[in-house]
């Protein structure tokens, strides 16, 4: 691949604009005038915003750190790097396009996809208001079975109780979450068998992972309040569907979205917990056990660089840079963070071309919010690329950290090309592609089994948008065996000309995404290793081929 250097976007260019000609360094926004111009502004703009923001929240804080610096850098579009090619199959595959909800939360909005019906085809579980349960059938989906559990926002997917199938975990906007027993109902017309846990009213999400140090799989949940934010809370099993409970040190901060994942190399999961409002009620959290399955936990994102004071919605953590060390790609409203991880924890990294600023084509003075992301080689040529949902509030009904702005309420999608080193392209303004809405959570999987990724998103009003992918490349399909988990397990493919690494069953906001991953095979042999959440690994040697294949990767060697 040939060096690319960065242009940078003008106040009055759109990002869609892919600048070709190389040399130029990237700036940041605002100008030195803009700069000037908030000094004058910000006293009163930005105390405006604050004090608003902390009444609504029940905070007297006051921002902290430097809000409002919007960087956005645009690199130029390498020549050997071939776009995906999608289409909005909603109608195609039978989707309809609006979700009629009970609930009213501006947060709701999420989705999974998962075989909950064990035919082996994946399904798709739209969480907003009630629960549907879109199941496959070759060439579209069928009529949906609807779990009408009520004010369900978030939704994901796990073994819980190892009983071979596949359980639903609802955060709700309601005093109880839920959790959804997998069993035949999903074919057979019975009804599911429900657990009631105490939520947060409202929660975020339900995240699984094994955080006890006894083999059997825990619930974390995410908790914010209206007033003052509900703590996070840590479920742990303790067999035949029952549950004690530990508060993980949160304080009052509200949590929106969270990973699973050893980010700190001790052999134990963590969970890394992105909040709202970060800039009054505090940063960012990875909470560790320290090396002790049986805890006490700790917050350690601050000793890893990791405690960001932002409007956090999503995170997605992949190897952003092909150095094999795991980085973070964290949604926030205005200019989305990328924190490059390394043997000494994470720092911020500037110029990657995947901040997100705001709409192609838009003003200074209109700006995006992110949410769900994901990373996914949904072009296929063994380079990680991002996939982020956007959309923002109808009349402005949220705080913005940001003077003098406004936040876009109908947004189209990003899609972020990785042209290598960290660096980013959105392509999407190249897609052809129309569709714009306030959108909430996102879906990556390969939904239709042809071999590359898709993705469906679920807006705050309940619509649902899928994108169907068909590009025609060599890949390899690799997926977990069953009766192994998932959470926090970390897959590796190398080859002769890169390296790729992400999760293997990721999380984002109020959704999480397929289990398994969908990689380009560039012409050469690849080496698939898997280190799962407890400590073990598995290899895999694969040929290179013109044809798609699939892999199982069993935990048990």
């Amino acid at each position: 691949m040939r060096p690319v250097e960065p242009s940078t976007s003008s106040p009055d260019r759109s990002r869609g604009d892919l600048e070709t000609d190389a040399g130029s360094e990237p700036r940041s926004y605002p100008t030195g005038a803009r700069i000037m111009a908030w000094l004058l502004v910000g006293l009163f703009a930005g105390a405006v915003v604050a004090v608003a923001a902390a009444s609504f929240f029940g905070n007297d804080s006051t921002p902290s750190g430097e809000a409002g610096a919007l960087a956005d850098t645009v690199w130029p579009m390498p020549d050997d790097i071939d776009l995906p090619v999608l289409a909005d199959a909603t109608a195609a595959w039978g989707l309809d396009s609006t979700v009629r909800s009970d609930v009213d939360d501006a947060l709701a909005g999420g989705s999974t996809i998962a075989d909950l019906d064990a035919d082996g085809d994946p399904d798709l579980v739209v969480a907003h208001g009630a629960v549907r349960i879109f199941r496959w059938d070759g060439e579209g989906y069928l009529a949906p079975i609807v779990v009408d559990i009520g004010s369900a926002v978030a939704v994901s997917a796990a073994d819980v109780d190892a009983d071979g199938w596949i359980d639903l975990l609802i955060a709700r906007d309601a005093a109880d979450d839920t959790i959804v027993w997998g069993g035949e109902w999903t074919t057979d017309g019975s009804r599911p068998e429900l657990t009631e846990l105490a939520g947060a009213n409202p929660s975020s999400a339900l995240l699984a992972g094994e955080l006890s140090g006894d083999e059997r799989i825990d619930i974390v949940r995410l908790g914010r309040g209206q007033a003052q934010g509900e703590p996070d809370i840590l479920w742990i099993a303790l067999g035949d569907r029952r549950f004690g409970t530990t508060e993980l040190p949160s304080g009052d901060r509200l949590s929106l979205a969270g990973e699973v994942v050893d980010i700190d190399a001790d052999g134990l999961l963590d969970v890394w917990v992105t909040r709202d409002v970060g800039w009054i009620n505090g940063g960012d959290s990875i909470y560790s056990r320290r090396g002790d399955p049986t805890g006490p936990w700790f917050d350690v994102a601050d000793d890893m660089g990791a405690g960001l004071e932002i409007d956090g919605m999503g995170v997605t953590i992949a190897d952003l840079d092909g150095d094999e060390f795991l980085d973070a790609y964290v949604s926030d409203l205005g200019d989305n963070e990328v924190l490059m991880g390394g043997p000494d924890g994470f720092e911020p990294a500037g110029a990657t071309g995947a901040e997100r600023v705001r709409p192609p084509g838009a003003p200074e003075s209109v700006i995006s919010s992110s949410w769900a992301s994901g990373a996914t080689d949904i072009n296929l040529d063994g380079r990680l690329d991002l996939v982020v949902a956007n959309g923002g509030f109808p009349e402005g009904g949220v705080p913005n950290k940001i003077p003098d702005t406004s936040v876009v309420v109908a947004d189209p999608p990003a899609v972020l090309l990785g042209i290598g080193d960290g660096r980013f392209v959105d392509v999407w303004p190249q897609l052809g592609l129309t569709w714009s809405g306030p959108a909430r959570g996102m879906t990556i999987a390969d939904l239709d089994g042809d071999g590359d990724e898709d993705f469906v998103i679920v807006t705050m009003t309940g619509e649902v948008r899928a994108f169907r992918n068909d590009v025609e490349s060599p890949s390899i399909t690799l997926v977990p065996a069953p009766g192994c988990d998932p959470a926090g397990a970390v897959l590796t493919i190398e080859s002769g000309s890169t390296t790729l690494q992400r999760l293997l069953a990721p999380n984002t906001f109020a959704s999480s995404h397929g289990a398994g991953a969908v990689v380009g095979i560039a012409g050469d042999d690849l080496t698939a290793t898997v280190g799962w959440g407890d400590g073990t690994t598995t290899t895999r040697e694969i040929r290179s081929s013109p044809d798609r294949q699939r892999t199982t990767l069993d935990c048990r060697g």
